[in-house]
């Protein structure tokens, strides 16, 4: 109706909103299908990059598995004079592009299971293609997880890990969720992959999955990890009706909420006497786990002593791009 392509229009509105020149290079549709020229400057490399980027999207959405090697060597030569990538590499660059996208769907809370284009891709990258299961009707969304106590003994980890960075060991544990996700997967196994990534990331005393209970209409421990965490799970429950602590203003409002001391006179108030008779920890996490504006879940981890959970940032988001995950696993099983 415009009388427009996608590219130009894309290109006018950047030039109107005052992008730099450098990236509305990088927007310019290079057409045609011959040899791409010699580069002679960033904004040739990026220009090329960006449409070499998009041709290797449309071949892994179009292409069959007995195509695929053909066409990935057509487009190596056609930007052979900017970029000399194998085809191998390409391969590997469609599976990496697959784990960004779920990554970031993730952060979105976008389920792509039931994408035929991103099933597609998966099958020609050689990932399990993941059908979509029809589930049972459920209480509370929360098919799959039952009472569960700790199954894993901290001390046989088999890592050193006090000389890892926290962020790194956090990354890692989402890289791994991140790859299973994109396969068939037990949602009990992501929830506890989730769980021990945010226990081991930050060296958490003690760290548990709640989860809602709509017959006894109560929040309670299914999953733990750490100290005496045998003797804490059958304790660690309270009714959902809303009372003033912080337990409840976290699963009410869907808020993520760090306490530093738990002896703080402003504090202490605000926790519930079920809990105080049950954690002698100074310091602890909330994370609540909120599906279709409904917490059905919610993550705890404490620490030791007071004013000992200082959260970067970047440490606070990855926590929750691992809760985000959880919340995209029981998504895909309800």
């Amino acid at each position: 109706m415009l009388g427009l392509t996608y590219n130009t229009l894309g290109i006018g509105v950047a030039k109107s909103w005052s992008f730099p020149n450098r990236l509305l290079a990088g927007i310019e549709k290079i057409s045609g299908t011959e040899k791409v020229g010699k580069s002679r400057g960033e904004a040739d490399d990026l220009r090329a990059a960006v449409n070499m980027a998009n041709e290797l999207c449309v071949i892994a959405a179009v292409t069959t598995p007995q195509e695929k090697s053909q066409a990935l060597s057509k487009l190596r030569m056609r930007y052979q004079n900017v970029f000399d990538v194998s085809e191998t590499k390409l391969n590997e660059a469609i599976g990496e592009g697959l784990i960004e996208l779920s990554r970031r769907s993730m952060t979105l809370e976008i389920n792509t299971a039931r994408s035929p284009l991103i099933n597609k891709v998966r099958q020609l990258a050689g990932h399990t293609n993941v059908q979509p299961k029809v589930a049972e009707p459920i209480d509370d969304g929360m098919a799959g997880v039952h009472g569960i106590e700790s199954i894993i003994n901290v001390e046989q980890q088999a890592v050193d890990e006090s000389r890892q960075d926290p962020e790194t060991i956090l990354g890692a544990g989402i890289q791994d969720v991140t790859n299973t996700l994109v396969e068939e997967f037990k949602l009990n196994d992501v929830l506890l992959m989730v769980l021990e990534t945010i226990y081991r990331g930050l060296g958490f005393n003690r760290a548990l999955i709640c989860i809602r209970d709509g017959k006894q209409n109560v929040m309670a421990a299914r999953i733990g990890l750490g100290a005496d965490v045998h003797k804490v799970i059958p304790y660690f429950r309270f009714n959902l009706a809303f009372e003033q602590d912080v337990f409840h203003l976290a699963i009410e409002k869907g808020v993520d909420i760090v306490i530093e001391d738990t002896k703080a006179e402003s504090i202490s108030a605000k926790l519930p006497v079920w809990y105080k008779g049950l954690i002698d920890a100074h310091s602890f996490v909330l994370l609540p786990v909120v599906i279709n504006k409904k917490t059905v879940g919610l993550f705890y981890a404490d620490m030791q002593q007071a004013n000992s959970l200082k959260l970067s940032e970047r440490q606070l988001s990855l926590l929750r791009t691992l809760r985000n995950q959880a919340v995209l696993a029981i998504k895909q099983h309800m």
